[in-house]
């Protein structure tokens, strides 16, 4: 809101509450907010079962038992989260490094300083079988040193971004990787050090991305990278929590 000079934001922190049906991947646990448990009716539930879906990597489904991880194979305890104050709350929480280890992009996401980076909308898939999940950001987790740009396939799409010499950020880009990261060095007159991208299986998508990031950045630094002149477009299709504003 913009009054007479005053341009006012909402003030938010890394520890600030987080409204609605949420999960939080954070760095050794997946943990399920207490409206998303109570919504659900999940607060019986003894265990859970990652789901994966092997043509998407941006989905994470979760599937809730009532028996013991003890009894199933592939299964992680629901304990009540680290830090609550009483027995009695709602919020619960699962082991997650194991996960990690084999998931290129919820490493990438747990790594993210901002907490509206990590947090997501718990969905419904099946609730007779107990199955609910999140739908993951893509988070830069490929990377290559910028000598080797021409590496990464010509036809490869998706959302990147760019480091110089420093290791500072300096541009936040989507479409065609290696093309438009190239384009950008060009246009900089800079000597870029690395690139950070994550690929996506159509501009349109990627562009929405770019502008999540974009203003993630914004966030954080108070500013667009150094060779971003504008955002990219806002097309307000991502669900995200921490989504575009």
């Amino acid at each position: 809101m913009t009054i007479q000079g005053i341009n006012f934001e909402t003030f938010t922190h890394d520890r600030m509450r987080q409204n609605g049906k949420t999960v939080i991947v954070n760095e050794r646990n997946i943990c399920f907010g207490a409206s998303a448990i109570r919504s659900y009716d999940l607060e019986n539930k003894k265990s859970v079962q990652f789901q994966i879906d092997p043509n998407n990597p941006y989905i994470l489904g979760f599937k809730f038992h009532d028996s013991s991880h003890k009894d199933l194979e592939d299964s992680y305890k629901l304990v009540i989260a680290s830090g609550s104050r009483t027995d009695r709350t709602a919020t619960r929480q699962c082991s997650s490094a194991a996960l990690y280890r084999q998931h290129k992009q919820l490493r990438s996401i747990s790594e993210a300083e901002l907490k509206s980076e990590r947090v997501f909308l718990l969905k419904e898939f099946s609730k007779k079988d107990s199955i609910y999940y999140i739908e993951l950001t893509p988070s830069f987790e490929y990377s290559a040193e910028f000598s080797e740009i021409r590496m990464v396939p010509k036809d490869a799409i998706g959302i990147y971004r760019i480091y110089d010499k420093h290791e500072q950020i300096v541009y936040i880009g989507s479409g065609y990787i290696s093309s438009r990261a190239i384009d950008a060095q060009k246009r900089s007159n800079d000597q870029f050090k690395f690139i950070e991208y994550s690929l996506l299986d159509n501009a349109e998508k990627a562009m929405e991305w770019e502008r999540f990031h974009q203003e993630r950045f914004v966030e954080k630094n108070g500013d667009l990278p150094k060779y971003n002149k504008i955002y990219a477009p806002k097309k307000g299709n991502i669900s995200q929590i921490g989504g575009s504003r």
